[in-house]
């Protein structure tokens, strides 16, 4: 009995690893999709550029493109 809650903590325990180790590897991912789709990277940021950084989906499109 004792060998079975072992191993059941032992699983339990790679798992619980295993869900953290994706968290911050999704977190990570999503950090980087972020400063992709800002177009903002820690150069530019330092930079002189007072603009603010515009994610491609909030930019005014030209005109003539989808009316």
């Amino acid at each position: 009995m004792f060998n079975n809650l072992a191993k059941e903590i032992t699983i339990v325990m790679k798992m619980k690893t295993m869900m953290l180790t994706s968290k911050i590897e999704l977190e990570e991912a999503l950090e980087s999709d972020v400063d992709e789709a800002y177009g903002c990277g820690t150069e530019q940021s330092k930079g002189k550029t007072e603009r603010a950084c515009v994610p491609e989906t909030r930019q005014k499109k030209p005109k003539g493109i989808n009316g």
